[in-house]
């Protein structure tokens, strides 16, 4: 069945893939991070959405998870650094007015609809995330976006 409406979870990440210029944007982190280690992973979770009750605006908060590894498996040392710049970047888009113009987002999906997001707030400045792989650093931020499809 083809794709007809957009989703929060579409939105999200065509909006991070736009903003940061990162292809490396997806709901699920690959298990091999070999595909990803030199330019890092966004990986957006959308813990809440809202639609207007009187018309098609519709907004949702979502925490991006922003993943950075080494190459070298063995290092001790997480790349923090990398991680940080991802999420620090994610949060500068918030404030940045260039990135709410009136064209098309697109979703990528075919015969999916194009959205154009209104509007994003910083909920949450991005902050060091415990993590148990030694050659990954994990940062998380916390933003809200603004949303409507186009027709």
């Amino acid at each position: 069945m083809p794709l007809t409406r957009a989703n929060h979870d579409l939105v999200s990440v065509a909006w991070l893939k736009k903003v940061t210029g990162l292809t490396t944007v997806s709901t699920t982190v690959p298990e091999d991070s070999g595909s990803w280690w030199s330019t890092g992973l966004l990986q957006p979770a959308v813990i809440k959405g809202e639609t207007n009750r009187y018309y098609q605006l519709r907004s949702c908060i979502v925490v991006v998870h922003c993943w950075a590894a080494r190459q070298d498996v063995t290092s001790q040392r997480p790349p923090w650094g990398q991680a940080n710049e991802l999420a620090e970047n994610v949060a500068a888009a918030c404030y940045n007015p260039s990135l709410f113009q009136a064209d098309s987002l697109s979703l990528g999906v075919p015969g999916a609809p194009s959205v154009r997001v209104l509007q994003a707030a910083l909920i949450e400045d991005p902050m060091r995330a415990p993590n148990d792989d030694a050659h990954m650093a994990h940062y998380t931020t916390t933003v809200q976006l603004w949303w409507v499809e186009k027709s």
